[in-house]
């Protein structure tokens, strides 16, 4: 099965997206265990994005992404030389693998010979209990929303996270609006404070339209140059699309210290926006 002209489009702007880390690539053939998380914080917004424009179900999404980082670990693995050839392949292990799910086919482990640790940052056990967490956190939050309203329903879902800050943001053009923030120490957070797009971490889903996930700015080669990497060190967040399809602005959460961000933070965020977009436009 082939990948028809929007998803290629798709998969043509992941592997744009930033220029490939040849040094994270350098560690997922040395065999670091831990670099396949960090390749998966960067990446798997972007992967989850695409496999949701073939048209598969939230599960289906899951997995396709968890085989698509396995993929890449193990193709890793096989080139232990010259990683810049496993950045030119990953368009391919993208197209093949969401393909793949979507014929029902089967994805062969070709190369299996990878320690059983290796390539787990998010087994598909992982994602169905992420997936179904998310689904519970929606109802509930659907629910403090009609009853309490907006503030309410973000103070809850900033609880459910390590996370100082849980923001609504609206883009106005090169600009970014604060709709509404929820600081967990209490500081006021006035209204309609802009920023530029371009200053913000949610430039990043606004060139994707997917969640974006990033435990630590030191360490993640996206914010190597970015003017917030030494203030604002860990940041989750998704896009809200409003009725018309169009992108009306994020729900994030972010703080001044870095976190480990669990596997339930994106779908969480991506559960909550259908919600978010009709509350926001009331």
């Amino acid at each position: 099965m082939t990948l028809r002209g929007a998803e290629l489009s798709l998969v043509d702007s992941a592997v744009a997206h930033g220029a490939v880390d040849h040094a994270l690539l350098e560690r997922m053939a040395r065999g670091d265990e831990m670099a396949l998380g960090d390749f998966f914080d960067r990446w798997g917004g972007v992967v989850e994005n695409i496999a949701t424009a073939l048209r598969l179900s939230g599960s289906e999404a899951d997995q396709t992404a968890d085989e698509v980082f396995r993929q890449i670990w193990f193709a890793a693995s096989a080139l232990a030389v010259r990683p810049e050839r496993l950045g030119a392949r990953l368009g391919a292990v993208v197209r093949d693998c969401c393909a793949a799910v979507v014929a029902r086919r089967k994805i062969p482990r070709r190369l299996a010979a990878v320690p059983a640790s290796a390539g787990d940052n998010a087994p598909a056990g992982d994602l169905e209990r992420a997936e179904l967490e998310a689904s519970l956190v929606a109802s509930d939050f659907s629910s403090i929303l009609a009853d309490a309203g907006l503030s309410k329903a973000i103070s809850y879902l900033n609880s459910l996270t390590p996370f100082r800050f849980t923001g609504i943001y609206r883009f106005d053009g090169l600009d970014i609006v604060n709709v509404l923030l929820f600081d967990r120490e209490g500081d006021p957070a006035p209204e309609g404070t802009r920023s530029r797009v371009a200053d913000t971490y949610c430039l990043w889903i606004q060139e994707t339209l997917s969640v974006v996930r990033m435990s630590n700015s030191m360490s993640d080669p996206r914010a190597r140059d970015h003017a917030k990497r030494e203030d604002v060190r860990s940041y989750c967040g998704g896009p809200i699309i409003d009725d018309a399809g169009n992108l009306f602005g994020t729900i994030c959460h972010f703080d001044y210290v870095a976190h480990p961000i669990s596997n339930a933070a994106m779908p969480t965020l991506a559960a909550v926006a259908p919600l978010l977009a009709k509350a926001v436009s009331a």
